[in-house]
C-alpha cells in the first residue's frame, strides 16, 4: 500500500471518487450517492486518498443519545466504504481510527453505529449495544379508537412543538437520539416530503404525530412507511392508529421502527402487530470518565471501581471510581483494586444495558465476584436499549 492520506471535503467539487466508492459499496447510484453525501455536510465527509484518488470514505452524524434520562454526547458513522480495489489493506480500520480519535479531541464520548461487519468494528472497541426493531401492522386488524380527539395536517408552525413531543418521549427511552438536523431531514422525508399529522390533546398542545411515506406494492395497493410515529398518551396512541386504519381501503400494512419493548404494543388486543429486530446497532466509549459521569442511573447511589482496557485509545486504559448519589455520577481515577475488570467493548454493552455484567462474564469479557457482578448490572439496568432511527 502506498502513502495514504486521510482528507476533508471543503467543496463539492473535491469529492472526486467518492460518491462512486459509495455507490458501488451499498449498491447505489452515483447521483443518488452524491446527493446523499451533500446532504451529510461536506464539513462531516472525513476521506482517504492515494495515488489512485478516494479510496475510503465515511460521514459523520453529530448527535447525543439519550441514557438514565441525559443527553450524553455521542458521533454517529455512517456510509464507511472502501473502493474495491482497496479493500483488505486495512483502510476501513484506518479510517476509523482517525474518526475516534478527532471524536475524542472533540469532546464526544459515545460513538454509534450499525455494522456491516462485526469483526471489524469489533477490532475498533465497538460492541453490540441495542436494537432496531421493524414493526409491521395489518391495517385491517388496527384497533378503533372511540375517542373523539382532534387530529389535523402538520403545518410548518407545528415543527418546534413536534420536535418537543419527540424529546420528550425519547429522554424516557435508553439509546434514542437527540436528533440533529441531519436525522429530522430523513424524518420529514429525503426524496419528497412525507406527510405529516399531529393529534391535539384537550389544551391545544400537541399530544402525538406520524410522518407518512408511501411504498408502492402490488396493483393498485401500497404501504405506508412512517417515518416517526411518537405519541405522549394512550389516546394519542389509539387516534393515531384509527387514523392509520382509514387507509386500509388501498393500504395493506404499515412499518414503523423501535425497541421490542415499546409502549405501543399494549395498544393491540389481537395480533395485529409482528416486530423483528432488523438490526443490532453498536458503541464505542469514546472516552470513559466522560461517558461514565454523563449518563443518569435512575435514583441510585453507591461506589463502584473498575478497570477499563482500550488497545485502541490508551487515555481510557485505567482504573475508574464512580461515585454515584441519586443517579448523578462523578468519576475519579483510583489506585484502588477494582471489583471490575472489562474491555472498553464490554463496557460499551453493559453501559446501555443490552447486557448485565453477568452474561458478559459467562461470555468471558467481564471479571468480577458473584456480588459484584450483580451490582453492575443493577447500576446499568434500564428500558432495553433502542434506535428507532437509521443513518
Amino acid at each position: 500500500m502506498g502513502s495514504v492520506e486521510t482528507v476533508r471535503i471543503a467543496h463539492a467539487d473535491e469529492l472526486g471518487e467518492l460518491p462512486a466508492v459509495v455507490a458501488w459499496a451499498f449498491g447505489d447510484t452515483e447521483p443518488s450517492a452524491r446527493k446523499w453525501l451533500l446532504g451529510c455536510g461536506l464539513e462531516e465527509l472525513r476521506a482517504l486518498r492515494d495515488a489512485r484518488g478516494i479510496v475510503a470514505g465515511l460521514a459523520r452524524v453529530p448527535m447525543a443519545q439519550w441514557f438514565g434520562g441525559k443527553r450524553v454526547p455521542s458521533l454517529g458513522v455512517a456510509g464507511v466504504c472502501v473502493a474495491p480495489e482497496a479493500r483488505g489493506q486495512g483502510l476501513a480500520l484506518s479510517l476509523m481510527t482517525d474518526a475516534l480519535r478527532e471524536a475524542r479531541r472533540g469532546g464526544l464520548a459515545l460513538s454509534a453505529l450499525y455494522p456491516a461487519s462485526l469483526s471489524l468494528y469489533r477490532a475498533l472497541g465497538y460492541e453490540l449495544a441495542g436494537y432496531h426493531c421493524r414493526y409491521e401492522l395489518r391495517l385491517k386488524d388496527c384497533p378503533r379508537s372511540r375517542e373523539s380527539v382532534p387530529l389535523r395536517a402538520a403545518t410548518a408552525a407545528d415543527t418546534s412543538a413536534i420536535e418537543q413531543v419527540y424529546d420528550e418521549r425519547a429522554q424516557q427511552l435508553a439509546g434514542y437520539l437527540a436528533r440533529g438536523a441531519y436525522i429530522w431531514n430523513r424524518v420529514r422525508g429525503r426524496e419528497e416530503p412525507a406527510r405529516a399529522t399531529v393529534v391535539e390533546a384537550p389544551d391545544g398542545r400537541i399530544d402525538g404525530y406520524v410522518y407518512i411515506s408511501q411504498q408502492r406494492g402490488h396493483e393498485s395497493h401500497h404501504d405506508l412507511k412512517l417515518n416517526d410515529f411518537v405519541a405522549r398518551s394512550p389516546a394519542a396512541i389509539a387516534r393515531l392508529l384509527e387514523y392509520l386504519a382509514s387507509h386500509r381501503s388501498t393500504a395493506e400494512k404499515a412499518t414503523f421502527y423501535g425497541g421490542p419493548a415499546d409502549a405501543r404494543l399494549y395498544a393491540f388486543a389481537e395480533h395485529a402487530l409482528s416486530v423483528a429486530t432488523q438490526k443490532y446497532w453498536m458503541l464505542r466509549i469514546v472516552d470513559v470518565a466522560a461517558a461514565l459521569s454523563a449518563r443518569g442511573y435512575g435514583a441510585r447511589s453507591g461506589e463502584y471501581r473498575l478497570a477499563v482496557d482500550d488497545a485502541l485509545l490508551p487515555e481510557n486504559r485505567g482504573t475508574y471510581r464512580l461515585i454515584v448519589e441519586d443517579g448523578h455520577a462523578r468519576v475519579e481515577a483510583s489506585a484502588d483494586e477494582p471489583a471490575l475488570r472489562l474491555g472498553v467493548g464490554a463496557l460499551a454493552a453493559l453501559y446501555t444495558g443490552f447486557s448485565s455484567a453477568t452474561e458478559l462474564a459467562s461470555a468471558g469479557l467481564v471479571q468480577g465476584s458473584p456480588r459484584e457482578l450483580t451490582r453492575f448490572s443493577d447500576l446499568f439496568a434500564g428500558p432495553a436499549p433502542a434506535l428507532a432511527d437509521f443513518f
